[in-house]
């Protein structure tokens, strides 16, 4: 069976295609185009003695249609209009019945029909004169298709068909890529062979596909037009044991690495209750190539398949990161989660290059001038020329390496050296530009940036916590402690049914002995039904899971403050938190999924600090999530292990 119009072979070479059911042979969305503009495609079709064959169906809106059957064996071509079954040709009763050429209109489109003579100049008997054939006819359909047409063939006689068919474009229905989809299958697996799994076309958002398998196996992923092998050991662009990430041309790839969801590789010798036939891709962005998948398979066996892109699990991930979301407990008058909009707003991004920091966007809400000094002298800058937003800089973003920082200007003391740190700016007053976190937050709502992440046979939901800055260091004697922006955050692991597991949360850094966190065991977590309880920490925002204050490095670097006497904030009104403090201010954030959310998604997935980088020699402003705890990002099971 060949894919069709109506799943518009969107990946061929096996079950795998992101698409509606196949119902015909004809394939209008893939071809081969000539260099004067036409498509074209051809296949093979049996022929049965004496019975009634399908080809193919032609969709709504494809122009100037011409479909030849090349036969040695005698048949007649039937097409029917789909949607009351009227015989546009059919012998003896369509409207086009004859037996040589004929041109007539339906529905205000002309169809041209070879006639039941093929291309033999007569019909005299059951035998076609030499040199032609009665299997040889034609069907033109003049202008563009404005029914779904079913084309049939009766044979005659027993043989093979050459089914051939052009076209001139059109606005095909059918061919477009639908904006969500999901779907599985199974794919066997033979010894040391390299199976085509599939093709994934351009045009499709957040690619997902997963194989699951008890044999070991290797995804490969290749760039069809280049034959750049993206994935692939040991020679492609991701290659490890673990999980990892790249951007290639534009779009982030993940893969889980060859140790499936193993946290070791031991070959020949697999560890318990994990597989290294447990592979995933997950592709950010939107598709701009054609990309073929396969696997190489180690052993023999079966894997299961399942794909998804675009939104089709966007309302079931807002459920689940609203079902679980957690209850945020701060420590008296402490900052509260931001949107990164607040800190892109007050900041300036720059790019370090070998002659200094170049500055690249200012934020919006910064003056329209803005003065900078340079000896004795003030440099006017017009703020305007270069905006910086959450939505007008895909391609720098895009093209982030790490030498991207973000300056939120806020004058402070730097901890250690007892120094002022200064951003330079002035306005037109010739006053530092300034903005307190608490005064700028003022004019946000309270927010929390969450994600959906499969691995294997289990569901993490990741919550993210931005802070616009860290201020650990006014926590009552901490010797260290400021940063500009400050990612924290949390993760509940479900089982594949949905039922929670486990829930982690981040705890400053892993460092030496320090975890960096902690994780328990759902029944051993705090919760208002079916919400954490979380305790954040002063100045810092570490994220307990009791209250308390808890000694850092066994107290030598300060002690973390969390004793739940501030303001909670929750995603939903009506969730009781008496428990906690009864007297407590209560707000409400909200949830944005990273995913859903293209603006937020560019920024989160950038290679950049999210603050300035010099304040003191140990202090340093962290990077995305996805880069200064890629775990937490891409290899969740790993990260709550770690902090068991």
């Amino acid at each position: 069976m060949k894919f069709t119009t109506q799943h518009c072979k969107l990946l061929l070479l096996s079950s795998l295609y992101f698409s509606l059911p196949a119902q015909a042979d004809f394939d209008f969305c893939t071809a081969n185009k000539s260099l004067n503009g036409i498509n074209s495609n051809s296949f093979q079709q049996e022929i049965l003695e004496d019975g009634l064959i399908e080809i193919g169906e032609i969709p709504k809106g494809v122009k100037n249609v011409e479909i030849i059957l090349t036969s040695t064996a005698d048949l007649d071509i039937q097409l029917i209009d789909k949607s009351d079954n009227t015989k546009i040709v059919q012998w003896p009763d369509g409207i086009l019945n004859q037996s040589l050429v004929e041109t007539k209109s339906y529905k205000t489109l002309d169809y041209e029909w070879s006639g039941y003579a093929g291309d033999c100049p007569n019909y005299d008997s059951r035998v076609a004169p030499e040199g032609c054939s009665y299997g040889n006819e034609y069907i033109k359909v003049l202008g563009i298709s404005n029914e779904t047409l079913v084309m049939k063939a009766f044979g005659y006689q027993a043989g093979q068909a050459t089914v051939e068919y052009r076209w001139e474009g059109g606005e095909i229905e059918a061919c477009k890529v639908p904006e969500s989809g999901k779907g599985e299958f199974e794919q066997i697996l033979v010894e040391k062979t390299l199976v085509d799994i599939g093709e994934i076309p351009a045009g499709l958002v957040n690619v997902d596909i997963r194989l699951l398998s008890n044999t070991d196996l290797d995804i490969q992923l290749i760039d069809k037009e280049t034959g750049d092998q993206i994935v692939q050991w040991p020679d492609g662009l991701l290659k490890d044991t673990f999980p990892s990430h790249a951007v290639y041309k534009g779009l982030d790839y993940a893969w889980s690495g060859y140790a499936g969801d193993c946290e070791e590789y031991i070959y020949p010798e697999v560890p318990d209750n994990c597989s290294y036939g447990n592979e995933y891709i997950n592709i950010t962005g939107k598709t701009d190539r054609a990309l073929v998948m396969k696997a190489y398979a180690y052993q023999s066996g079966t894997a299961k398949v399942q794909y998804s892109w675009g939104k089709a699990n966007e309302s079931i991930d807002d459920a689940l990161l609203a079902r679980f979301a957690p209850v945020m407990s701060f420590y008296a008058d402490d900052s509260l989660p931001s949107p990164i909009e607040a800190f892109l707003s007050h900041a300036v991004l720059y790019k370090q290059t070998l002659f200094g920091r170049k500055p690249i966007a200012y934020g919006t809400a910064l003056p329209e001038t803005i003065y900078r000094k340079f000896l004795f002298f003030k440099k006017a800058i017009d703020t305007t020329s270069k905006p910086m937003s959450t939505n007008n800089m895909p391609d720098v973003l895009a093209d982030a390496d790490g030498t991207y920082f973000l300056d939120y200007l806020n004058d402070h003391v730097a901890p250690i050296s007892a120094s002022d740190v200064y951003d330079g700016y002035d306005d037109e007053n010739g006053n530092k530009l300034s903005y307190e976190p608490t005064e700028v937050m003022q004019d946000y709502d309270r927010v929390i940036y969450g994600r959906v992440f499969r691995q294997t046979d289990r569901i993490y939901l990741q919550y993210h916590f931005f802070y616009l800055v860290n201020q650990w260091n006014g926590n009552g004697g901490n010797l260290i402690g400021f940063h500009e922006g400050d990612w924290e955050g949390m993760i509940v692991e479900l089982n594949g049914n949905g039922d929670p597991l486990r829930v982690g949360t981040s705890i400053h850094l892993k460092i030496l002995t320090f975890k960096g966190g902690e994780t328990r065991n759902w029944v051993n977590v705090s919760k208002s039904g079916e919400h954490p309880i979380v305790y954040i920490g002063k100045g810092g925002h570490p994220t307990y899971m009791h209250k308390g204050r808890t000694p850092v490095a066994f107290g030598i670097t300060g002690t973390d403050k969390h004793d739940g006497t501030g303001i909670i904030l929750r995603n939903e009104n009506n969730i009781n938190v008496d428990s906690i403090n009864a007297n407590a201010d209560k707000q409400q954030y909200r949830i944005v999924n990273i995913e859903e959310d293209a603006n937020v998604s560019q920024w989160m997935n950038a290679k950049l600090l999210w603050g300035n980088d010099f304040t003191d020699f140990i202090e340093k402003s962290v990077n995305s999530v996805k880069y200064f705890d890629p775990n937490r990002w891409n290899n969740p099971r790993k990260w709550l292990n770690d902090r068991d």
